[in-house]
C-alpha cells in the first residue's frame, strides 16, 4: 500500500486507478479474515456418547479453526439444536435409533450449513448422496480428516463468494 501511495504522489499513478487498486486490496483483505480469521461453528449430531466424545476431542485440537457449539444424540434435538445455534458445520451420523441423518436432512430442503457425514460404515446409503454432504468420514476418526474438513469448508465458502 506505501509503494502505492508513492506511485500517486509522484504522478505515475492515476488516482482512480489507485482508489481501484486500494478497493480490491481491502477487499481481499476482508475475504482473508473472514475465512481465515473466523471461526467455523459446529455441532455433533450422533447416537453414541463415545463416539461424540472421541469427535468433541478431536475438534478441540482444531479449536482455533472450529467452535463447537453442541452436540445431540437424536434426530429431534438435533432439528432444535440446529435452529437454535444455527451452525456453519454439522457432523452427522447415519443411523440413530429414532431416525438417520438422511431423516433428519429431509427436514432442511433449503440448508444453511454443510454437512460431514460420521459413520462406522463403509458404504455410505446412496439417499444421503442426494444432500451433497461436504465430506464423508469414517469411525474410527482420523484427525488429519478434520483438517480436510477445514480446508474443504474454507475452499467452498471461497469458491462461493468467486460465483
Amino acid at each position: 500500500m506505501l509503494y502505492l501511495c508513492q506511485l500517486l504522489k509522484s504522478g505515475e499513478l492515476n488516482q482512480i486507478y489507485f482508489l481501484s487498486i486500494k478497493h480490491l486490496i481491502i477487499t481481499i483483505i476482508h475475504q482473508i479474515n473472514y475465512f481465515f480469521v473466523n471461526k467455523i461453528k459446529a455441532i455433533v449430531i450422533d447416537d453414541e456418547p463415545g463416539a461424540i466424545s472421541s469427535l468433541e476431542f478431536i475438534l478441540n485440537l482444531y479449536k482455533d479453526d472450529i467452535e463447537l457449539l453442541g452436540n445431540a444424540r437424536e434426530i429431534e434435538t438435533g432439528w432444535s439444536l440446529i435452529h437454535r445455534v444455527k451452525p456453519d458445520l454439522v457432523f452427522l451420523d447415519v443411523e440413530m435409533p429414532r431416525g438417520s441423518g438422511y431423516d433428519l436432512l429431509q427436514r432442511f430442503p433449503f440448508r444453511t450449513f454443510e454437512v460431514v457425514i460420521v459413520s462406522a460404515y463403509n458404504a455410505i446409503p446412496q439417499k444421503l448422496a442426494a444432500h451433497k454432504p461436504l465430506r464423508y468420514i469414517n469411525k474410527p476418526i482420523d484427525p488429519t480428516e478434520i483438517k480436510k474438513v477445514i480446508d474443504a469448508f474454507r475452499q467452498k465458502k471461497i469458491s462461493a463468494k468467486k460465483k
